[in-house]
């Protein structure tokens, strides 16, 4: 009996460590976060500047939108504001810190709120739309967030559908369908700044003008370039500011 209760206090006191370690985990993400959104020391980086890891970790998380701006603070870690107005952090050695405060976190809500999801564990009435509706597209990524499956097409085609797989909308990577919903106004391409569209002509000769949005500080227009996705922004008077992949 004695041997028993001896056991069962060694697993009670191991369950009870295991727990207060998880706690400190998830506390010391807490408290780097806060650190790196709040520092003095933060300087305004390139996005070709972020650490491979996290340029890798980006493109597979949120390949719905894109980096708008990175932020670096030495020996802490990096902070990345992506377009569709949340925020992912990265420790000095480039991995991502899941917090409990929302945005501050990485995602509009719970830690939770954003899940990778198997190709072949979606719903097959999402595989299905796909193939009768996009026959010449293949599916490369998809996400489980805020309960509505978004799934990467090729030529970055991106669809957003239910939890029973049913489809509600073709998504943007320029739109902004973030907590805040504030997602800018579509504007046909025909009705850009000339300034914007002959910039677009001299320096990006073979791409192709997707789609643009105007937001409140600024024009973004997807390009699609031989396959691949290219976001450039400009001001409201048609000045070039920058471009993403």
């Amino acid at each position: 009996m004695k041997n028993l209760m001896f056991v069962f206090m060694c697993m009670l006191t191991l369950a009870i460590f295991t727990s207060c370690d998880k706690t400190n985990e998830v506390l010391t993400d807490d408290l780097l976060i806060e650190e790196i959104a709040t520092s003095q020391n933060r300087e305004v980086i390139d996005p070709n500047e972020l650490p491979p890891t996290i340029v890798a970790f980006t493109a597979d998380h949120y390949f719905d939108t894109y980096i708008e701006q990175s932020v670096e603070v030495e020996d802490l870690g990096f902070e990345v504001r992506l377009a569709n107005e949340q925020n992912a952090y990265f420790n000095a050695d480039g991995e991502n810190l899941v917090g409990r405060r929302g945005r501050r976190g990485g995602h509009c809500g719970n830690k939770d709120s954003l899940t990778m999801v198997e190709i072949a564990d979606l719903p097959v009435a999402i595989t299905e739309y796909v193939t009768t509706n996009y026959p010449d597209a293949e599916i490369r990524k998809a996400k489980l967030k805020d309960d509505f499956y978004i799934i990467g097409l090729t030529d970055h085609i991106l669809l957003k559908f239910d939890l029973e797989g049913n489809f509600v909308e073709e998504l943007d990577c320029t739109s902004k369908p973030s907590c805040n919903d504030r997602p800018g106004e579509q504007v046909a391409i025909e009705d850009l700044p000339t300034a914007i569209t002959d910039y677009i002509t001299e320096n990006y000769a073979s791409a192709e003008l997707k789609k643009a949005r105007l937001f409140e500080d600024k024009y973004v227009v997807k390009l699609l370039i031989d396959g691949d996705r290219l976001v450039v922004a400009f001001d409201l008077d048609g000045n070039f500011l920058f471009e993403r992949s």
